[in-house]
């Protein structure tokens, strides 16, 4: 079962350098929102490479910080795309955002219960 965040697969990641966690899952959330735009975008204009290489950096960042569910949608989508497929494209993006929306307050609180003394 993927989890929307591991907070403890990150913190091994990092070797228990809090500080650097909080800023990638910082920047994490601050990006993922205009990488989604353009892949919305993507998939509106029928761009399959364009879906396939946007999925595929969603899909690595994602698992990069942890959120595992938001990876695996991104993996399905980029495979979809890879395939030349984009009829369920649609069906993808909503994936990536139920994901974000579960896993986007868990990494806040993340970034809020580290940065305090």
């Amino acid at each position: 079962m993927n989890l929307p965040f591991d907070a403890v697969q990150l913190s091994d990641r990092v070797m228990g350098n809090e500080e650097l966690a909080r800023r990638i899952v910082r920047r994490f959330l601050e990006d993922l929102p205009h990488q989604v735009v353009l892949l919305e975008q993507a998939v509106r204009d029928g761009d399959v490479p364009g879906v396939r290489l946007i999925a595929h950096a969603i899909k690595g960042a994602a698992a990069g910080v942890g959120a595992a569910e938001i990876s695996a949608a991104s993996r399905t989508l980029e495979q979809w795309a890879r395939d030349g497929d984009l009829s369920t494209a649609a069906d993808g993006l909503r994936e990536i955002s139920a994901s974000f929306e579960r896993a986007g307050p868990m990494m806040e609180s993340f970034c809020q219960s580290i940065s305090q003394p």
